[in-house]
């Protein structure tokens, strides 16, 4: 029998479990004591059991540094080209042989440039682009999906891919009839939360992504969980969580129902439907105000 994608759960049960009463990172990107283990077990879990039978070689861990990179900046709107060359030129072969050892200071390091770099960009939205007038009467285009795009070279194309990026953000309000000072708001408050949420990340987090990326090296639907995404994974295979039963997806700035899954509480409600696009939320009563 192969194992497919089994490897993912196994990677769930014997290491997000064997680590789940570990006690949670109070420092932002710490390396913990029991990571390298956790790492050893997952490479000895891949290497062993994985029906691809792959060994960790230098071609091995170029992907999985493409892999994490693009799993940190897909958009290419954060990184320069000048850091994904460090990148490489630093870990493109090194990575195989620290794995075996346990070793993810690499992936902390990346991560730790992402962390200033987003800092950056947020500071510039919030300096230079939140209340900004538009001018929509000049001849330009933005190219929404640039994950095949190079990363930017300059400061000066960096701020230009996300002026132009805010823009299109601004416009897409625009035409759905936002009043300015809505448009202003929305946009703030949608980086105030991301910059939130993306502060709230700790050590295990990082640990998460890049190992994820180790797994799906070997194959895409092979997965690696932290024990926060084990629990909740096995809730919802457990069917003890429920959600509204829509698969949904983003589509430019919006949240679009991709599809209404049968029997859930979209379908019977009958209120959603498939090509729907989800503009604002709001919890409890219908007199509760909608949010971005």
């Amino acid at each position: 029998m192969r194992k497919l994608g089994l490897i993912g759960v196994l990677c769930t049960l014997s290491v997000g479990m064997l680590f789940a009463q570990i006690v949670p990172d109070s420092l932002r990107f710490t390396i913990k004591d029991h990571y390298a283990k956790e790492t050893m077990a997952v490479v000895g879990l891949l290497q062993n059991y994985h029906y691809r039978s792959m060994e960790l070689s230098d071609s091995l861990s170029e992907v999985i540094l493409n892999q994490y990179l693009d799993a940190l900046d897909q958009s290419r709107i954060y990184f320069y080209q000048s850091d994904i060359e460090i990148f490489k030129n630093k870990y493109g072969k090194q990575l195989d042989n620290q794995l075996y050892q346990g070793d993810v200071t690499a992936a902390f390091a990346i991560y730790k440039v992402f962390d200033t770099r987003f800092n950056e960009r947020m500071a510039y939205v919030k300096d230079h682009l939140v209340n900004t007038t538009f001018d929509f009467s000049t001849n330009e285009t933005y190219q929404t999906d640039r994950s095949l795009l190079p990363w930017p070279s300059s400061e000066s194309e960096m701020n230009d891919v996300w002026r132009k990026m805010v823009k299109s953000q601004y416009l897409n309000l625009k035409l759905s009839n936002k009043p300015t000072e809505e448009i202003n708001k929305i946009i703030t408050e949608r980086y105030s939360r991301l910059e939130k949420s993306t502060h709230q990340l700790r050590g295990g987090d990082v640990l998460q992504f890049y190992l994820n990326e180790v797994a799906e090296s070997f194959d895409p639907h092979t997965n690696y969980f932290s024990p926060s995404t084990s629990e909740r994974f096995l809730q919802a295979m457990s069917l003890s969580l429920e959600g509204i039963g829509a698969s949904l997806i983003t589509e430019n700035d919006y949240t679009k129902v991709a599809a209404i899954l049968p029997g859930g509480p979209a379908f019977k409600s009958k209120l959603l439907k498939a090509n729907d696009r989800i503009v604002a939320v709001a919890q409890g009563q219908a007199e509760e105000p909608f949010v971005d």
